[in-house]
This record gives structure tokens, sequence and C-alpha cells, in this order.
């Protein structure tokens, strides 16, 4: 029987990547996501791509709302009845500096970012155990293990996922359930496009706060990003179905190699980390 995989966040850019690299492995791929009409496409091609109609799946639905989250499980396992991969991948990124940043935004951070990720673990997890095997990935980022200025509400809730998908990977352990983390850093996605729409949002109080200069930088950075500065949603692809296939998967995929570098700053002393995070922004405003 062919592998599954259940995929959130799915009707575009890393999610609907993911999909379509896993269908080619042999997963039949389940995809949930708000918008119905990129899903369905994405599933389309899917289908139409290996000549059947049956190797990939939808169903709409906010992966907030905790009825959609588990009408999305059930509709899953009554059409093939096992859940073999969940790919945690729905997520976005609020841009705000600490001082300023709305704490109902936030929570919204958290509650897509984190809390949903943790609760289609619990979904899934019942499922795994009693299959005895299953692989759970969440995807992380760079910025869950380092903070950068008018982005810290986004890496506080990589943080918090890394820190679950650590004790979960003991956790799950006894049951041959692995769990892995996507770290990658700097791919031109949408949920770089959405970041940039909220900075644009409110350009009026943008400019006059006091901590101007950090959104300006940041609005540039996405702006590099989103042009010529970022890996491809393939590379994730790659690593998540390295991970979903390993027989030994790793704790963590960091990508591209230049965020495998990156990651030498989580060694160094904070006053270090600063300096270099302070160059790189100073880069970015020369450009």
């Amino acid at each position: 029987m062919a592998r599954t995989a259940l995929i959130t966040g799915a009707s575009s850019g890393i999610g609907a990547t993911c999909a379509v690299a896993l269908a080619a492995e042999g997963f039949r791929v389940f995809l949930t996501a708000r918008r119905r009409q990129a899903l369905e496409q994405v599933a389309e091609r899917i289908n139409a791509a290996h000549g059947e109609g049956d190797r990939a799946a939808w169903f709409a639905g906010d992966v907030t709302d905790a009825s959609a989250r588990g009408a999305a499980v059930q509709a899953m396992m009554d059409r093939w009845g096992r859940i073999d991969v969940l790919v945690n991948n729905a997520g976005y990124a609020l841009p705000g500096v600490c001082e300023e940043v709305s704490l109902d935004d936030v929570r919204d951070q958290f509650e897509v970012n984190t809390f949903a990720a943790l609760a289609m673990m619990q979904l899934v997890g019942p499922q795994m155990h009693k299959q005895g095997h299953g692989r759970i990935i969440n995807m992380s980022s760079i910025s869950g293990r380092l903070s950068f200025p008018s982005l810290g509400m986004y890496a506080a809730s990589k943080h918090a996922l890394e820190a679950i998908s650590d004790a979960a990977r003991q956790e799950f352990r006894p049951w041959n359930i692995r769990v892995a983390l996507i770290e990658p850093n700097e791919i031109a996605t949408d949920i770089w496009r959405r970041s940039r729409d909220l900075l644009r949002a409110e350009p009026e109080r943008m400019r006059q706060s006091p901590f101007a200069p950090f959104y300006s930088r940041q609005a540039r950075w996405i702006d590099r990003v989103l042009t010529d500065g970022a890996a491809s949603a393939d590379a994730v692809a790659l690593a998540v179905c390295r991970a979903a296939t390993a027989r030994r998967p790793r704790a963590r995929y960091c990508l591209p190699a230049k965020a495998r570098v990156r990651m030498l700053m989580t060694y160094l002393p904070a006053s270090w980390q600063d300096w270099l995070i302070r160059q790189a922004l100073r880069r970015v405003e020369d450009r």
C-alpha cells in the first residue's frame, strides 16, 4: 500500500512544492489550506502528472480551527485509512518590533505557527501509535534558533515549535514515530509576500515610529529575498522528502548551505551575534 502524507499550508509555495515532491516519491498526498481553488489546482496537477485520480486529495479549512483540523484528518483516514507522514507547513511571519506589535497579532502568530502544529501532532499521534510508525515533519526556520530585529514574534513562534519538536522526538520514539525539523532560510514564497503586505498596511505609522529604521531594513530585506536573494522551495521539498523517507531521519535539516553557516552564530557570545546581525542589516540598507 502506498504511503500517505498530510501537508498543511499546501495551496502554494513550500507546501505545494512539498506535495509535488512527495507524490513523485510514491506518496499519496492529502493537501489542506484555506484556499479551496488553489488546493484543487495543486491536486489536479499532481493527479494528472501520475496518471491517476487518487494520488492527491484535498480539504479546504483553516488550520487554526479545531473542527476543520479534525475534519481534515478524518477525511484522510476515510479515504486512505492511514497517515504515515505529517508535514506541518502552515505559517506566516509577523513583522513588528517588541514595543509596538499588537498582542492580538502575536496570539494569531502563535495560533498558526505553533498551536496549530501542536494540535495536528495530537490528532495524528494516536493513529501513528496504532500503525507502529510515522513521521512528523515540522517546518521551522533559521529564526527558530536566531532572532532578528522586527521579526521577534515570528522567531518566538518558531523557537517554541523547536522546543515542542525536541520533546516530541523523545516522547514518540517508543512507537517508531520520528520527529524532524526543517530549518530553511530566505526562501522566496508567499510567507514573505504576506509579511511585506503587513509592513505596507500602515505606512504612515511605520514612518513615524521611532523604530522606522528597523521597518525600513526589513522591507528592503524582504524585497531582496523575493527578487534575487533566496533559495528555491525545491530545496526545502528535497529536505522534506529525505526526512520522510530516510531510515534514520535527522533531528534538523538546515538549508541552504548559507543557513548552516549562519547557524554557527548560535555558538558565539550574544554580543558577537548582535554585532553580526547589525552588520548584515546595514549591508541590506546599503544596497
